[in-house]
């Protein structure tokens, strides 16, 4: 995953944490590469293969996404836009599979429901990264 995200033009590096087993994933970003004029940005991804998927989670939401990992592809700026595809259990949203945004850190996210037609991590990374590039276009 992290030689997939150096390989995407708007990454100006990544590195993972605990150093070789990459729980977590931290970017440093070209802001102006997602058409933005914010000073700095960054992208954290999270991976969690194979958790127990919650109770509450329904069929049809594990059907729309075809994924049995929860995951986050979050980008924030200096600016303080905040934004992100993820697949967890939030209790603020109805489904399990989400696309959250806040132009501002004391703004309340704004949740909207996404699909994704990867099921292999580079494919869901991949396709994550294009969400959040088309929809900084509109913030």
């Amino acid at each position: 995953m992290r030689e997939q995200l150096e390989r995407h033009p708007a990454i100006k590096s990544a590195w993972g944490s605990p150093d070789g087993q990459y729980a977590e994933l931290a970017t440093d970003v070209d802001p102006a590469q997602f058409g933005r004029d914010s000073e700095s940005a960054s992208l954290r991804v999270t991976w969690q293969p194979d958790p127990q998927l919650p109770p509450e989670t329904s069929l049809d939401d594990r059907r729309r996404t075809s994924l049995t990992s929860n995951f986050k592809i979050h980008y924030s700026e200096s600016s303080g836009v905040d934004c992100g595809v993820h697949l967890e259990p939030n209790p603020h949203v109805d489904g399990h599979l989400h696309y959250q945004e806040r132009p501002a850190p004391t703004d309340e996210y704004d949740y909207d429901e996404v699909s994704l037609t990867a099921t292999a991590p580079v494919g869901v990374l991949w396709e994550g990264l294009e969400i959040i590039a088309d929809r900084l276009q509109q913030v």
